[in-house]
């Protein structure tokens, strides 16, 4: 009787390790996927969109896990590529206000310096037509074809009066 329950002793013991064997097997197989896709989740939390999504390709419900993880990866991977192409056009265009800026302030200043020349009696200075457009380009042209016949009306009245003062009257502005 005694090695009947010493012999059930052995048994049972023995039942209880292979059941503790076979559960640490079990939940191995299925705690070390759910760890490592935690931190594989964790690490995409924190903005490592080079960590790689383990198991999707994997069947069941870890590689469906994985699967919607990778969805997530992707997705973050095309809004920051579209935050930078946002940030990179506004660059662009902010670049190309200031350049635009900068050649209308220049062309406002040439304007400018002309206009005073011609006012103090300067009629041969021009403006630098070379890189202008639109309005300013416009503005410019005609500018210019003002101070040549302002130019050309001054020189034609001098040579008429130069020639009154030497007393030839045939000449007519």
């Amino acid at each position: 009787a005694i090695l009947w329950v010493g012999a059930q002793l052995v048994i049972g013991g023995g039942l209880t390790v292979g059941e503790l064997i076979a559960f640490n097997m079990l939940s191995g197989r299925v705690s070390g996927p759910i760890l490592r896709m935690t931190a594989a989740m964790q690490r995409l939390a924190n903005r490592d969109l080079g960590v790689e999504i383990p198991f999707v390709d994997r069947g069941a419900e870890i590689g469906r896990m994985a699967q919607a993880v990778q969805v997530f990866k992707d997705s973050m991977i095309a809004r920051e590529q579209a935050e930078a192409d946002i940030a990179r056009q506004r660059e662009d265009s902010e670049s190309r206000r200031l350049e635009r800026e900068t050649r209308e302030k220049a062309a406002g200043e040439e304007i400018a310096a002309l206009v005073n020349k011609v006012a103090q009696g300067d009629l041969s200075t021009r403006i630098d037509e070379q890189g202008k457009a639109g309005f300013f380009l416009t503005a410019s042209q005609e500018l210019n074809r003002l101070a040549a016949t302002l130019g050309a009306m001054t020189e034609e009245l001098a040579t008429a009066m130069s020639a009154m003062a030497g007393g030839d009257l045939s000449k007519t502005v």
